[in-house]
């Protein structure tokens, strides 16, 4: 058994799709989906960041009649999830209440930062966001028009966008810290 790699030229992209462009193309190809992975993944820190210390700074009791109701919440999607029908063989409704009750205090406060700043969704970054969800399909376009047009899919992707803008009104205020870090090391997954 040994490894046998194909060679590095055009035949290379051939056999990942690239149809135009050849090697040049495959690799700015690759270059263009690391730029965009570690974007989302810078995103989604910086994100995590922000609702940590805001929680941290912000301690608030809440209502266990609302933990308790994102619980069970909890536990009905994992069982779905799971596909699990039967309630009495569901996953302990208790041990969702950690996320449940970060989730809930996130929930509060991100909506009285919303009031108390004046933020409203910004309809230009509600078309980004569908142009976003949509990219992959054949005919995005015209999912995008159908998406836009349909205020079931807008009332689930607004507050979404409303919660981007939160936290970059955060990250605005914030004391921002960078630091270089290698691709590999930055990507690859906690052991």
């Amino acid at each position: 058994e040994e490894e046998k790699l194909p060679p590095l030229d055009d035949s290379l992209a051939e056999l990942y799709g690239v149809e135009e462009g050849g090697l040049e193309q495959l690799r700015a190809d690759v270059v263009s989906n690391m730029e965009r992975e570690a974007a989302e993944k810078v995103k989604a820190d910086v994100k995590e960041q922000v609702m940590n210390a805001l929680l941290e700074l912000n301690p608030i009791d809440v209502p266990s009649s609302l933990i308790h109701q994102e619980m069970h919440s909890r536990q009905h999607e994992a069982m779905r999830r799971l596909g699990i029908e039967e309630h009495d063989k569901a996953p302990p409704v208790e041990n969702f209440r950690p996320g449940a009750e970060k989730s809930v205090r996130l929930g509060l406060l991100m909506r009285q930062l919303i009031e108390d700043k004046g933020i409203t969704v910004d309809p230009d970054r509600v078309k980004t966001k569908v142009e976003e969800i949509c990219s992959g399909y054949e005919q995005a376009e015209e999912m995008v028009a159908s998406y836009l047009s349909n205020p079931q899919v807008m009332t689930q992707i607004e507050p979404i966008v409303l919660e981007e803008q939160a936290v970059d009104w955060l990250v605005e205020q914030g004391k921002l810290k960078t630091r270089k870090v290698g691709f590999k090391e930055y990507m690859k997954p906690d052991l």
